[in-house]
């Protein structure tokens, strides 16, 4: 009996050991990759004006948060972990996913065409055009963005987002004309394949797109800092975006633009805290089931899932998930390694930073 009592003692010690030892060599690990982004960050900022917020999550814990220059340039407000940005077409996930919750509870076929569940749409191609279509942007629906440079949008202007229009009318006059080509057969980014989905989701759910947002993802995840960004209403501690034509070069104010024109195609603004929280949310199952999330993910034409890019990284080809906004003065990069469980944020209300670039310094050090 002594000797049995003797055995379990020593196994007991030996399993406290054993834990004792694990967890310093967790923490020193964790800690060795904080310091190297800090330090990688530290010597980046020194050449390059950095502008924004970088939030970086592995397994659970925060490798890196931190802030970088200013929200508001003319006032010299600094940015914070807490600002909010406009994150451009980062909305396009949030509205994949609400599309593809829609699906999982029936009220919507992704074979069908668009007439199914907008009957007035006018658009060439319309009965051929599936929801599918528009979520992996293959549908051919013209492209409503005449202006490819910014120098090109000073001298032309931007019409569509300089004019305050509803989804309705933004439909009728970008997205309704001659199909650019077949449905299906070719990858052809477009803001309007996601403002006919937000309409879709709008006629499905009979709320107002903000409104469905809310109640079946930001609510939910506990998103309190995020939502659509409407011209007339003031958003606290919202940042102001900047351009510029060089590299570190002269900084100007972004063109003026009314962000709900791109409704569920871009108008949203969050915090990075706020990404991480739906990129968690998703990734876990709490938006998605497992098989819905599975085709989310899978890949088409272009790299492109459902709102989202799927594509690999580095040598070891590990699997990466991303997504960008952009426009003149935002530039956002949401990345997800899944089977790291590492994910990077990068927030930067300039627009010369070349975020995949950084995403790359920074992953190369925390993924091996």
């Amino acid at each position: 009996m002594a000797t049995r009592s003797l055995k379990i003692k020593l196994m007991i010690n030996s399993m406290v050991a054993i834990c004792l030892y694990a967890h310093p060599v967790s923490a020193e690990a964790s800690n060795y990759k904080t310091k190297s982004v800090k330090y990688l960050l530290r010597d980046y900022a020194k050449n390059h004006d950095l502008s924004g917020t970088i939030l970086v999550e592995q397994k659970g814990s925060v490798i890196y948060k931190n802030s970088f220059g200013f929200s508001d340039r003319t006032f010299d407000i600094p940015a914070r972990n807490d600002t909010r940005y406009r994150i451009m077409s980062l909305t396009k996930t949030f509205t994949s996913t609400i599309i593809l919750q829609l699906f999982e509870e029936g009220k919507i076929r992704l074979n069908d065409n668009i007439l199914t569940y907008l009957p007035d749409f006018h658009g060439e191609g319309a009965r051929q055009i599936t929801v599918q279509n528009l979520l992996n942007h293959t549908s051919g629906l013209p492209q409503f963005d005449v202006a490819k440079t910014r120098e090109d949008g000073n001298r032309l202007g931007l019409p569509m987002y300089e004019r305050l229009q509803s989804s309705d009318q933004i439909v009728k006059r970008y997205c309704t004309g001659k199909a650019v080509h077949p449905p299906g057969e070719t990858f052809d980014y477009n803001n309007c394949d996601y403002i006919v989905l937000g309409q879709i989701i709008e006629k499905i759910t009979q709320l107002k797109y903000d409104e469905a947002l809310d109640q079946r993802i930001l609510s939910p995840v506990g998103m309190a800092d995020s939502g659509v960004k409407y011209q007339k209403e003031i958003v606290k501690n919202l940042a102001n975006s900047y351009y510029r034509l060089a590299p570190n070069g002269q900084v100007f104010n972004d063109m003026p633009l009314y962000n709900e024109n791109l409704s569920a195609a871009g108008a949203m603004y969050s915090t990075a805290g706020d990404i991480m929280k739906f990129a968690k949310a998703l990734f876990n199952g709490r938006l998605l089931n497992s098989a819905t999330l599975k085709l989310m993910l899978t890949p088409g034409l272009g790299e492109y899932g459902d709102g989202i890019w799927i594509r690999t990284f580095g040598p070891q080809k590990t699997r990466l998930v991303e997504r960008y906004g952009k426009s003149s003065g935002m530039n956002i990069l949401l990345s997800v390694f899944p089977e790291q469980d590492t994910t990077i944020i990068i927030i930067s209300n300039t627009s010369d930073l070349d975020v995949t670039g950084l995403r790359n310094k920074i992953a190369q050090a925390i993924i091996k």
